[in-house]
Formats: C-alpha cells, sequence, structure tokens
C-alpha cells in the first residue's frame, strides 16, 4: 500500500517536470482543461436555461394566443429541433434575429426585446 502511493507520487512528480520542461505539453494541457471545463458548464448549465424559455414560451404562447397543451407540445418540438440542429452557435442566433428584424438586448434596461429596422442598420451586427 505504502509502495503503491509512492510510486504514484514519483509517477505525478514525473509528469509535473516534464511539464515544466516543455512549454508545448502546458499549452496541450490548458487547453484540454479548458475544452473540458468548458464543456461540463454548458452541458450543466444548458437543461435549466432551456427549461426556463420552454416554461416561458407556453406561458407567452398560452397567454397571446391560448395555446393548449398540444398546441404548446408542436411549437416546443419544433423550437427543440430548430436549436439542436440549426441553431449551434450564437452567431446563428444573431443572423436568425437580425433577418426577422429583432434586436435583443440583455445589456439595457427596458424593454429588452426591440423592433430592429435592418434596412437603416444593416451595416451593424446586433450583439
Amino acid at each position: 500500500m505504502i509502495f503503491e502511493r509512492l510510486r504514484t507520487f514519483l509517477k505525478t512528480r514525473r509528469k509535473t517536470y516534464e511539464l515544466i520542461a516543455d512549454p508545448e505539453k502546458i499549452k496541450e494541457r490548458d487547453a484540454h482543461i479548458y475544452r473540458v471545463a468548458y464543456s461540463d458548464g454548458y452541458l450543466q448549465a444548458e437543461p435549466a436555461v432551456l427549461r426556463r424559455v420552454y416554461a416561458a414560451v407556453c406561458l407567452a404562447l398560452k397567454e397571446k394566443h391560448g395555446f393548449g397543451k398540444q398546441r404548446c407540445m408542436d411549437i416546443l418540438k419544433i423550437a427543440d429541433e430548430k436549436i439542436v440542429n440549426e441553431i449551434r452557435c450564437e452567431e446563428d442566433a444573431f443572423e436568425v434575429l437580425n433577418s426577422m428584424g429583432i434586436k435583443v438586448n440583455f445589456g439595457e434596461e427596458g424593454d429588452r426585446i426591440q423592433d430592429w429596422d435592418v434596412k437603416k442598420n444593416d451595416d451593424v451586427m446586433l450583439r
């Protein structure tokens, strides 16, 4: 047991020294850590965020258009398919919103969702 711990300690120490000696290994290790951490954070946050958005969409459809369970489910299935297959990144989301003339401002007070005249502001990509 003690010898196993010592062997593990020495292997770890050896890897640490190899890392210090090779800057490329440091870059590779840091890139790997970033990818894993980003992926883990994204995967943990995504279901909670999507659940809230889907619930808000259902409430809005019910209030504005009187949608019931089945029609809300139909819309959510379409939205989920779009999220999975078409809107894969922020750029895709901006492109859709811009093409529809909708501006979403998360950093400003007041109405977050605004009408956006694309023809007047075609040189500006909304973010």
